[in-house]
């Protein structure tokens, strides 16, 4: 706690008076005006804290979303033979599962995974994934098997060779249906060999780099044949720190005096897992060096040019009188 002097801002008393009370207070508590925008209020906190006399002394932590889980979709909402795009899943288990969106690397069309349980009947749900690698498939448990839909205008045949079949969606039921169609003829399949419904080339059942992998296995890994569109949180944090660290306090010294590096600004992003945190560390150092270098690279290019500049005119003058 500090003591609140004749010289301290009233607006910092108050705010004091809020942070001494509270381990944590979110920003719309501290300023509550609802007609003030985020924007504002950070600002207003950056004058306060930016004040000459009796400052106001806080710790602000930054928290954003990354869309590291995909974009989903579900099957029965679709128009122009385009998926519908969903911001987030929902919590009703009555609702048409959200599935995640991939694309085929093969033929660049869209596609989506789920799965269903062996004697769950018509019955299926979200691709599950474990915590490992995020761009991974897991190797699931046997009774469960993979399913890959897509949109079609085709004529699906009752004997298609390419494993295509057709089928309605009603809530988290997938049923078999030739007669289903949008008011514009689009009509949703499923492929029952693993492969894309568009190019059809094998999306599961086959790795590319082990021919003897069983064709039957639809839980075999072949995450290099589709892409997800996900961002991880690592790449965020290395495209956030160059905009941020610039803006925040600068102590050229430590209290022993020796000098900190970067001017004493610090950047921390931290994950809930140790190695992930450490290869983001490690990324991130990387990243920040590249940029320096970069950096370096275009000052001197600049400054080169600049001085070429004047070369080039003095060359100039010579070719002049030269030819005179």
């Amino acid at each position: 706690k500090v003591e609140n002097t004749s010289e301290t801002s009233p607006e910092v008393i108050r705010c004091r008076s809020i942070l001494d009370i509270n381990d944590y207070v979110m920003l719309t508590d501290l300023f509550p005006d609802k007609n003030e925008s985020i924007e504002r209020k950070l600002e207003r906190l950056d004058q306060l804290c930016g004040l000459e006399k009796e400052a106001l002394k806080a710790k602000v932590h930054f928290f954003y979303r990354v869309p590291n889980n995909g974009l989903k979709i579900q099957l029965d909402d679709h128009k122009n033979g385009v998926f519908r795009i969903k911001a987030q899943d929902s919590t009703d288990s009555n609702q048409t599962p959200f599935l995640e969106l991939l694309r085929c690397e093969h033929c660049g069309g869209y596609i989506a995974i789920g799965e269903s349980v062996k004697g769950s009947g018509y019955e299926y749900r979200p691709l599950t994934r474990s915590g490992g690698d995020m761009f991974a498939f897991d190797e699931d448990a046997e009774n469960v098997r993979r399913m890959i839909f897509g949109l079609t205008k085709n004529e699906i045949s009752s004997d298609d060779k390419n494993g295509d079949v057709p089928v309605r969606i009603e809530g988290k039921y997938c049923y078999f249906d030739s007669q289903t169609k949008d008011k514009d003829g689009w009509r949703i399949i499923h492929n029952v060999q693993n492969c894309c419904p568009h190019c059809h080339v094998q999306i599961l059942g086959k790795k590319r780099d082990n021919e003897n992998e069983s064709e039957n296995d639809s839980n075999a890994d072949l995450s290099k044949n589709v892409s997800s569109f996900r961002i991880p949180a690592s790449f965020l944090s290395r495209v956030l720190a160059p905009s941020i660290l610039p803006h925040l306090h600068i102590k050229e010294k430590d209290d022993d005096g020796v000098r900190n590096p970067h001017k004493g600004q610090q950047y921390i992003s931290f994950v809930d897992s140790r190695q992930a945190a450490a290869q983001s560390t490690l990324r991130q150092n990387i990243e920040e060096e590249r940029l320096w270098v970069y950096s370096r690279i275009l000052n001197l290019l600049t400054k080169k040019k600049t001085q070429g500049q004047g070369n080039q005119e003095k060359l100039d003058k010579l070719l002049q009188q030269r030819q005179q």
